[in-house]
C-alpha cells in the first residue's frame, strides 16, 4: 500500500496557477476558462493599441451647490471697485477647493490608465499586475461574452466601449 501510495503521488501533476491567472479569478469570480483568458487579453492588447478607447464615462457635469454660490460670491467681489485682493482670493481658493472635491476618482483613473496603456506594446500573454491595476472586474455572460469593468467604471468588450 505504500508503494502505491508513493507511485500515486509521484504522477499526480498539481496544475500550477500563474499570478495573472489568480488575478483573473477574483475579478472574475467564476472559473477562468482559456476562452476567457483569450478575451481578456485581446481586449488588453486593443487598450494598448488604441488608448485613446480608455474615455470617462458620462456623468453629470453640473456645479455643486456649493461651487455655484462661491461662484456668485467671486463674481460680487471682483465687480466691486476697488478689489478686495484679500478677500477675492479666499474666495477663488474655495471655489478651486470645492472643485477639486467634484472631481471624482473616474477622472483620476482615466487619465492614468491611458499613460499606462499609452506605455504598453500588446503582450503573447496576461500580466498580472496590468488586471490588478486597471480592472475593477470582469463579467461573462450566459453566451459567453466577456467585458472588463475598467477602474474608472467604463465597460470595455469586444467591439465597442461604454
Amino acid at each position: 500500500l505504500e508503494r502505491v501510495k508513493e507511485c500515486r503521488e509521484s504522477k499526480q501533476i498539481t496544475a500550477s496557477k500563474t499570478e495573472a491567472q489568480k488575478a483573473l479569478r477574483r475579478k472574475c469570480g467564476c472559473r477562468i476558462t482559456p476562452h476567457i483568458e483569450q478575451e481578456v487579453l485581446y481586449l488588453l492588447n486593443s487598450l494598448a493599441e488604441h488608448s485613446e478607447r480608455i474615455t470617462m464615462p458620462q456623468k453629470n457635469t453640473q456645479m455643486s451647490h456649493q461651487q455655484d454660490r462661491l461662484m456668485k460670491e467671486l463674481e460680487v467681489l471682483l465687480q466691486k471697485s476697488p478689489i478686495n485682493e484679500e478677500s477675492a482670493g479666499v474666495a477663488m481658493m474655495e471655489l478651486a477647493a470645492a472643485t477639486y472635491e467634484a472631481i471624482g476618482p473616474e477622472e483620476y483613473e482615466t487619465h492614468r490608465m491611458r499613460l499606462v496603456f499609452q506605455q504598453e506594446q500588446p503582450r503573447s500573454e496576461l500580466d498580472a499586475r496590468l488586471i490588478n491595476d486597471n480592472i475593477q472586474s470582469i463579467q461573462v455572460d450566459s453566451r459567453r461574452k466577456v467585458r472588463l469593468i475598467l477602474k474608472n467604471g467604463q465597460v470595455i468588450e469586444r467591439g465597442e466601449n461604454r
